[in-house]
C-alpha cells in the first residue's frame, strides 16, 4: 500500500506565494502558470521545466497556495487571458499546433518521471515503515 503525504504549506493570506521562473520578469508577455492546491512532490515540475527551455518560452510558475478565495480566482482568470495572448504570439515562432506538440511531449516526460516519482515515494514509504516498527 503506498501513502502520499504532500503538505500545502503556502497560504496567500500568509506569505508571497513562491515564484519559479526560466527568464526575467518584464512588462511583456509570458506564460504564467498560476498553480492552486497542494503542492505537487519534489521533481513533478521536470517535464515542463525542460520543454519551456526546449521551446525558448518565457515562462513563470507561481505556487497560490490552498486558501482558494476571490483574489486567487481573479488572479486565475486575468493569468488565463493573458496567456492566451501568449500562446497565440508563440504560435508565430513554433507553427499554430505548437502547444498541442507540448503538451504530447509533457504527457510523455510526465509519464516517465511519475513513475520514477512513484518509485522514491514508495522507497521513502518502505524506510518509514521500518523505522516505525
Amino acid at each position: 500500500m503506498m501513502s502520499l503525504f504532500i503538505a500545502c504549506t503556502n497560504k496567500l493570506g500568509n506569505q508571497k506565494p513562491q515564484t519559479i521562473t526560466t527568464s526575467p520578469i518584464d512588462t511583456s508577455l509570458l506564460w504564467i502558470d498560476y498553480r492552486l492546491g497542494e503542492l505537487p512532490p519534489q521533481g513533478a515540475y521536470d517535464g515542463i521545466d525542460t520543454l519551456v527551455k526546449k521551446y525558448k518560452l518565457r515562462y513563470q510558475r507561481i505556487e497560490a497556495g490552498c486558501e482558494i478565495g476571490e483574489e486567487e480566482e481573479r488572479l486565475k482568470a486575468k493569468y488565463a487571458n493573458q496567456n492566451q495572448r501568449y500562446f497565440q504570439e508563440m504560435e508565430k515562432v513554433h507553427g499554430k499546433d505548437w502547444k498541442k506538440q507540448f503538451d504530447e511531449e509533457l504527457h510523455v516526460l510526465d509519464s516517465t518521471n511519475g513513475i520514477q516519482l512513484v518509485k522514491q515515494i514508495d522507497s521513502i514509504n518502505k524506510r518509514e515503515q521500518i523505522n516505525f516498527n
